[in-house]
């Protein structure tokens, strides 16, 4: 597993981001408006493309209801995580990963949830998507030839009202 782990710049789109959540970009953070309805999505404004290696991070500010990854797909999903399709990969917050499946993942790393930072590596090169876990390396998550060939967009679904994360920079401090 790679472990270089150089921090991707980005912002929430605003556009693509599911109108029940408040995004305030100058603080990178993020709040869920309602419980009504499947997971919200957060959608980052940039394309990580093949032949890199790119790492970003949330911190968990407030519930347990979290799904974090890539996906492939650069529009709005409205009905769920975009891990729940095959555009998505993710890591859940009651210790499993996602892709295609929006019932029971396989277990993976541990449960997070209000102070917890995950990291997400994606590396374009070897097409492995990798999580961290408070700087902890849970090691690989998935394997995916579409990794080296497809851009793919960080992403971020809560759940339940006021849920809220931030997006981590490399200059803030958890």
């Amino acid at each position: 597993m790679n472990t270089f782990k150089p921090f991707v710049s980005f912002l929430w789109d605003s556009s693509k981001t599911d109108k029940n959540l408040q995004i305030n970009n100058t603080t990178g953070e993020i709040k869920c408006l309602t419980s009504i309805g499947p997971h919200k999505n957060a959608l980052g404004d940039v394309a990580l493309y093949p032949g890199n290696i790119s790492y970003w991070e949330v911190k968990i500010l407030r519930g347990n209801h979290f799904k974090v990854g890539v996906t492939k797909s650069k529009t709005l999903k409205a009905n769920g995580s975009f891990s729940d399709d095959e555009n998505g990969w993710s890591y859940y917050s009651m210790g499993q990963k996602r892709h295609n499946d929006n019932e029971k993942g396989e277990e993976y790393g541990k449960p997070f949830g209000m102070e917890d930072t995950v990291g997400v590596l994606l590396d374009q090169y070897d097409g492995v998507l990798s999580f961290y876990l408070n700087g902890e390396p849970l090691g690989e998550a998935f394997q995916s030839e579409e990794f080296t060939n497809t851009p793919f967009y960080p992403f971020v679904s809560c759940l339940i009202q006021d849920e809220q994360f931030v997006l981590m920079t490399s200059d803030k401090e958890d």
